[in-house]
């Protein structure tokens, strides 16, 4: 008899997903970037860079002058790092780490006391590394660094003002941060191939139109980009640009935090969920996302969805989101020395019963195993796993809908 005739006709409700996971790292930690897929973190600790994969669990990178406080990003395959190491003069040097032990210098122009370069984001397979470069009279510009152009000098449109790339797109063509304004302010700007240009303005419901400031933050396609202040607008706004409609929106701080800038830090690919801070002081920040423009704690959400951030209070800097934003990681939870973290929520796909994202065989083979008792392989919640349990395994076969 074929399989699928065992299964008669069922209704049942939807399984809920399990709880949001939170995952601490060692005290003194800061997790700054997260690859494509979620299974591979980036950050520094008190003397080095670590790297947390799903499979391998925490390592430490050496190389990495953390204590200077510089930044580290992984590519979107998780492959490649880029961060600042001391070079032999001791200066900050940007460099690219593909593992093992060695970090490649990428070419400087000049340093300006202890600096040459600093990195502050790479591209999707490590092609293509972005940040801080400085040039002549310690003025700083914006670089894009490729193995085939080498380091590149991105310019300025406001003459002896400075400028800085903090994010880039998959295919390394679309690169945003900040322009210094005549006065000092610090504008949103974005280069495409290259060719740089502020960001929109934000334009009220009334009208009026408002300067945006940096944009930290891009999504793989590059049509959707985040950042923070809006000048002149009161209440503490991040906001978000969509490529789309070429509008800007703002992001709303959380109450009781308006009186300071939200930092909105990174966005998913569809531009739906957005992570930042409530920005100010790191000791009392929370960390945020808004999901559709709409703000909130992060520790609320968790608790929402049946998870705990216990035994902390509050998680304080949410850095990267995920393309799918599943995974969220950061740093500030804890009191003393803060620790990195990680938060990664579960795809809503009760008969993963293996946890690989995708419904197969060996999925059916546990559900097989546990015919006739409970756990996780009762996917109706009946008591009982049984032909009802396989129709819904063979219903759901296929990789799992992020």
């Amino acid at each position: 008899m074929p399989l699928l005739a065992l299964v008669g006709p069922m209704f049942v409700s939807a399984a809920l997903a399990a709880p949001p996971e939170l995952i601490t790292l060692p005290a003194g930690t800061r997790a700054f970037s997260v690859s494509d897929d979620g299974k591979t973190v980036v950050g520094t600790t008190a003397s080095a860079g670590f790297r947390w994969t799903l499979d391998g669990g925490f390592q430490t990178i050496p190389g990495p002058a953390a204590s200077s406080g510089t930044l580290v990003a992984v590519s979107g395959d998780g492959l490649e790092i880029t961060a600042d190491v001391l070079d032999q003069n001791n200066k900050q040097h940007a460099a690219l780490w593909e593992g093992g032990s060695t970090w490649s210098q990428l070419p400087a122009f000049v340093s300006c006391d202890a600096f040459l370069l600093n990195a502050y984001d790479i591209n999707v397979d490590g092609s293509v590394v972005v940040g801080l470069a400085w040039i002549a009279g310690c003025q700083a510009h914006a670089f894009r660094w490729d193995p085939v152009n080498g380091t590149v000098d991105l310019g300025t449109i406001v003459p002896g003002k400075s400028t800085r790339a903090n994010a880039v797109n998959s295919a390394g063509d679309i690169i945003v941060g900040w322009q210094d304004m005549a006065n000092g302010t610090r504008r949103g700007a974005r280069w495409i191939n290259g060719v740089e240009a502020y960001m929109p303005n934000y334009v009220a419901p009334g009208g009026q139109s408002y300067m945006v400031g940096e944009a930290l933050g891009i999504n793989r396609s590059g049509d959707r980009v985040v950042g923070y202040n809006v000048f002149g607008l009161a209440g503490g706004n991040a906001w978000i640009w969509n490529g789309t409609t070429n509008t800007v929106s703002t992001l709303p701080q959380l109450a009781g935090f308006t009186g300071q800038a939200a930092l909105a830090n990174s966005v998913t690919d569809d531009g739906t969920r957005v992570v930042g801070t409530t920005g100010g002081i790191p000791i009392g920040r929370k960390a945020l996302v808004w999901d559709n423009g709409a703000v909130k704690d992060i520790k609320t959400l968790i608790e929402q969805n049946g998870g705990s951030i216990a035994p902390y209070t509050s998680l304080g800097t949410a850095m990267a989101v995920s393309p799918d934003g599943r995974t969220i990681v950061g740093w500030g939870a804890g009191s003393g020395q803060p620790a990195g973290w990680i938060v990664r929520f579960p795809v809503d796909c009760p008969a993963d019963l293996t946890g690989d994202g995708t419904v197969g065989a060996d999925d059916l083979g546990v559900l097989l195993g546990a015919w006739g008792g409970r756990g996780a392989a009762d996917l109706d919640n009946s008591g009982t796993v049984d032909a009802a349990d396989l129709g819904l395994l063979l219903g759901a076969w296929g990789a799992c809908a992020g």
